[in-house]
């Protein structure tokens, strides 16, 4: 497979110049010689061959030879709402759900939210998803949305879509098929759990109970089992 590079510029066939960062990262850190193929993608879902023509500190010459699209997304759409973990923990948190291919993160500030919304630099989490991207060959980038609080994230439930609350005290809602739904939801409190508030009015608003066994898990280790369920088959 040939190497793989990201690109923020619009991606065209024929002649294409890089210049700056990202002709830096590809003729001195990656070393990609003239004569070379590489695959291009934007995240948009489409993806590109072509061939360097000219490969300089500062400057890279591409010829683009063709354009496929190069769907490795699931067929069910997953939004991941959930509080934020810390530093090394966030950054795990965000590279494991685009891996998994998860459709979109939106960060909530929860009534025991370690970090609050003010905190979340929203830029610094979408650099991450397009690092994950690069690696596990996603063409289409994870949507990471402006952070919201838990009430917000429930004003427009959709009832048409399987919306999931991840919750230790509560009794979960039995065996939940995901069956031939496209639309999965889920949410998923800090380590402090939801407040007594929260729960209550997730119950209110028709969400159903899920939870992965009897121990406390970490948010990331939460979202990373519950992603992968959601995705993979049915949730029990």
């Amino acid at each position: 497979m040939s190497e793989r590079f990201y690109t923020s510029l619009e991606i065209t066939l024929g002649t294409m110049e890089l210049r700056g960062p990202e002709a830096h990262h590809l003729a001195v850190v990656s070393r990609i010689a003239p004569g070379s193929m590489i695959a291009l993608f934007s995240g948009d879902g489409r993806e590109f061959s072509a061939e360097v023509l000219e490969a300089k500190k500062n400057r890279v010459l591409l010829d683009v030879k063709s354009v496929a699209e190069v769907c490795r997304e699931p067929k069910v759409k997953l939004t991941i709402y959930a509080s934020i973990p810390k530093a090394q923990r966030c950054d795990f948190l965000i590279e494991k759900l685009t891996e998994i291919g998860v459709f979109r993160f939106v960060p909530l500030d929860c009534e025991y939210s370690v970090v609050r919304a003010k905190q979340i630099n929203t830029d610094k989490l979408r650099r991450s998803v397009i690092e994950a991207s690069k690696q596990c060959l996603r063409n289409r980038f994870m949507e990471i949305s402006e952070p919201i609080t838990f009430a917000e994230s429930l004003q427009n439930i959709d009832e048409t879509e399987l919306n999931l609350f991840a919750n230790l005290e509560e009794n979960p809602s039995g065996k939940i098929d995901r069956g031939l739904l496209d639309k999965v939801n889920i949410w998923i409190g800090p380590e402090g759990g939801f407040s007594p508030a929260e729960v209550k009015l997730a119950l209110e608003k028709g969400l159903k109970i899920i939870c992965v066994g009897k121990t406390i898990l970490r948010v990331e280790t939460a979202a990373v089992v519950l992603a992968g369920l959601a995705i993979q088959s049915s949730l029990g």
